[in-house]
């Protein structure tokens, strides 16, 4: 093959983006400058290339730096090379996954890997995800690698408490077994109380958990079983530390005149959670106006559109003009019960 032969194939192939390079003879799938040209538009051409340029390191990783799928066709023997491993790691996520499984055993090349890229860690062998300086490591540097910690060190509770009272959305990467501990998950829940989403199933009906986690956490009802969502016994508790807990409680209790005039007077917001009947109920309603006049924020707009209610509303509350439809902010009688007050 002469040099205008490999200057026209070269053309052919930057006109198609490398993949010609597998419609060639042999000779041009050996030869160095055409395939390194290919592989640098296309990486996964390196797929059709000569046995010996896959074990080429130079070819190899113009191909990977390309495209990382190109991984899959590199010469078994760079594999396992150390040298061609070592200069890849701070090029390629993938690095160790395609690796040959000792270097996922070693440990200096590991620390390399998760020096570059702390996911890495899920590539290392079963004993190094075990280790828990080298854990610590990826977790410092992006604390959802916790996620790639062995099972040993998933289940170890000294290990995985810091972590979770820092950041509680690492207990869904904690064991089954830490996850159903009803001692841990109490004191996990003292100081993460948004950490109840994460809970086994089975803890989700314990309500002195669920009380400890509102305490912590307002939103936490939100994660607590279905099952609790219609206890009124314990909503009526959790309204002492949280109204969020309106937003998740059952239907027919929405409609609980008692308890949501409980949840009314230590929050006035939480009216937007009653039922649609009662915020259309406007003997309910005035009978909150004089010390609640906002929750007319989340009445039925029917209601502030009728002078009679408009009127009684004003009466009680010069506040609630605020809320009227526009028609009635500039009724003459309206303007009169304002001009008393």
């Amino acid at each position: 093959m002469n040099q205008t032969d490999i200057t026209a194939l070269i053309a052919m192939i930057k006109a198609d983006g490398g993949i010609a390079i597998k419609s060639v003879d042999d000779s041009a799938k050996n030869n160095f400058d055409l395939v390194l040209e290919a592989v640098q538009h296309n990486g996964v051409a390196l797929y059709y290339v000569s046995p010996e340029l896959q074990a080429n390191p130079q070819i190899a990783k113009a191909a990977i730096l390309n495209n990382p799928l190109a991984w899959s066709f590199v010469a078994k023997t760079l594999l396992e090379d150390e040298q061609f491993i070592n200069e890849m790691l701070t090029l390629s996520q993938q690095t160790l996954y395609y690796a040959d499984k000792k270097f996922s055993e070693n440990r200096d090349i590991v620390e390399r890997a998760i020096a570059y890229d702390p996911t890495t860690l899920q590539y290392a062998s079963d004993k190094l995800r075990n280790n828990r300086e080298l854990v610590m490591r990826a977790v410092n540097k992006d604390k959802y690698c916790v996620e790639f910690a062995c099972t040993n060190l998933k289940s170890d509770r000294d290990f995985m408490l810091p972590l979770i009272k820092e950041h509680p959305h690492l207990l869904q990467f904690a064991s089954n077994d830490l996850r159903k501990n009803r001692k841990f998950i109490f004191e996990v829940l003292t100081h993460q109380g948004r950490a109840l989403q994460f809970v086994d199933a089975s803890l989700k009906d314990d309500i002195e958990l669920v009380l400890v986690a509102i305490k912590n956490h307002r939103w936490a009802f939100e994660y607590a079983s279905k099952n609790l969502h219609s206890n009124r016994n314990l909503i009526i508790q959790a309204l002492e530390y949280s109204g969020q807990v309106m937003k998740s409680i059952d239907e027919e209790l929405r409609n609980d005149k008692e308890l949501v005039s409980l949840a009314i007077n230590k929050h006035y917001w939480t009216f937007e959670y009653a039922s649609t009947r009662l915020k259309a109920d406007a003997g309910f309603i005035l009978s909150h106006i004089t010390n609640k006049p906002d929750i007319l924020r989340y009445v039925d707009a029917q209601l502030l559109t009728d002078l009679t209610f408009a009127i009684q509303a004003v009466t009680l509350n010069p506040r609630s003009y605020n809320y009227l439809a526009d028609n009635l902010k500039a009724n003459e009688t309206i303007k009169l019960l304002l001009n008393r007050k």
